[in-house]
């Protein structure tokens, strides 16, 4: 059986309060503003129950900067990647970031 693990990236979590907005059960804020998964204060090693994956996957595609990350296995010793952004000249809804050296085009979508 597939499991999914949910872990945050604090280095670049802006704290916008989507994800606790879509999936309170799983995400919460910390005293410096910053965004984790409740479910095992953000480490990555806990399963996110397979009833509320419907709920959690949305939310990472949500979040503006891309700071929540999911695997199939535990997440240990993780690395956190630095991305950089840039704003697009020609239309304000979509960005540039760089991860693992690659470049990748991000828009943002309004519901």
């Amino acid at each position: 059986m597939k499991e999914l693990y949910i872990l945050v990236d604090k280095e670049i979590c802006v704290a916008c309060g989507s994800c606790q907005t879509w999936s309170p059960d799983v995400f919460a804020y910390d005293e410096k503003s910053c965004a984790y998964n409740r479910l095992d204060n953000n480490t990555g090693t806990v399963p996110v129950p397979e009833i509320i994956w419907d709920q959690v996957m949305p939310t990472k595609y949500l979040c503006p900067t891309q700071a929540i990350k999911h695997s199939d296995k535990p997440f240990e010793n993780f690395n956190f990647t630095p991305a950089f952004w840039a704003d697009s000249p020609d239309n304000p809804d979509i960005t540039y970031s760089i991860e693992d050296g690659e470049w990748e085009k991000n828009e943002l979508w309004l519901i």
